[in-house]
């Protein structure tokens, strides 16, 4: 049976912003893959921040909230039972209950076994969730606890299945405007690896989501846990957050994350740590008399031994703005210590990635 393509002409297409329901962090309309070992956490974030969305107050350690006001959620868990667990856990977070919604399973009246409960398959019953999520009043927030235990009869570690179930998934998410979060494991056996190969199942769950974050143990601290970025498709990555979990409760920590996800899962986090630390010093130092050309800078200081992505990420600690210098066109860029609320959005990806100079390169 030939179908019929359905296409959109880009002129007729209006512009619009990605929404985010926090921040650099999780996205609205779009899939977001939490990804880490079990007994760290991870049902604990998203309980917080179904907690959160329940009563509109999202986490401000680290970073601004999203696009605000209290919102509803529909929690999918395979691994928790709702009435000696999940409300528990939400009742010590302060949750407004009646916005929280669990779907436990399906119910079939034309199957013989009318009195059973099916688990939930979204290869099958996704149109089932769907309709949750439209009788809802404002639904902001899914939650998938694991991914990997709703996909049915898609095979796990097959991509081309991975990717046509997270694509409808995806279709969902962005039909009703809402951030769906999936939670899944890593693999046992990827310990040195980068971390966005380390995800349970097939790559294609990394790759279909839009954001991509990795929940580690601190590797200073066993009693805190850290969250940070692997990838982002869709803007800047956010920086790393630390937490705890006491008493029931989730707690998120005003305190910086000198490392990043590959080298948490290969580690080199202290080694990533002491690099970073030196980068800040330096760039304060190199920028204490004054604005500097971005070219000149990044040229010392790889001749210095730090590299271009470690100098970005002391920038970006250290809150330098980026700003061209007058005359607009290809006049170099420079960089000040300053304000870094002030500093456009997309600058700090623009730069040190581009590697052409002052003719579209770092800035």
């Amino acid at each position: 049976m030939g179908g019929r393509a359905v296409v959109c002409a880009l002129d007729k297409v209006e512009s619009r912003p990605v929404g985010w329901l926090w921040n650099g962090r999780i996205p609205m309309g779009k899939l977001t893959l939490l990804a880490g070992d079990p007994g760290l956490g991870k049902s604990f974030i998203t309980l917080d921040l179904a907690a959160r969305v329940s009563t509109g107050v999202l986490p401000s350690a680290g970073s601004e909230g999203g696009d605000g006001g209290a919102g509803d959620v529909v929690i999918l868990s395979a691994e928790d039972d709702p009435a000696d667990t999940i409300r528990p856990r939400l009742e010590r977070m302060h949750a407004d209950l009646r916005r929280v919604t669990c779907v436990t399973g399906m119910y079939f009246e034309q199957l013989p076994d009318t009195h059973r409960v099916h688990m939930v398959k979204l290869d099958r019953d996704l149109r089932a969730v769907a309709q949750v999520i439209e009788s809802l009043d404002k639904p902001r927030l899914v939650v998938v606890d694991p991914i990997s235990a709703y996909m049915g009869e898609r095979d796990s570690h097959n991509n081309a299945e991975v990717r046509s179930l997270l694509g409808e998934l995806a279709r969902l998410a962005a039909h009703y405007n809402v951030a769906v979060v999936c939670v899944t494991h890593l693999n046992k056996g990827g310990q040195g690896q980068k971390a966005v190969y380390r995800a349970m199942g097939s790559l294609a769950f990394t790759a279909a989501a839009r954001v991509v974050l990795l929940v580690a143990k601190h590797p200073d601290n066993p009693s805190k846990r850290v969250v940070v970025p692997i990838k982002s498709n869709i803007g800047r990555e956010a920086t790393g957050l630390v937490y705890t979990i006491n008493d029931g409760r989730l707690e998120w920590l005003v305190e910086p994350v000198p490392f990043e996800a590959d080298a948490l899962e290969n580690g080199d986090a202290a080694e990533q740590a002491d690099a970073l630390g030196e980068a800040v010093e330096w760039l304060g130092a190199a920028l204490a008399g004054g604005p500097r050309r971005a070219r000149d800078l990044v040229g010392e200081a790889e001749a210095d031994g730090i590299s271009p992505r470690t100098l970005r990420r002391a920038k970006r600690r250290l809150g330098v703005v980026s700003r061209k210098e007058r005359g607009g066109g290809s006049t170099p860029w420079v960089w000040t210590l300053g304000d870094h609320e002030r500093e456009e959005a997309w600058e700090d990806e623009r730069e040190l990635e581009q590697g052409q100079g002052d003719q579209g390169g770092p800035h």
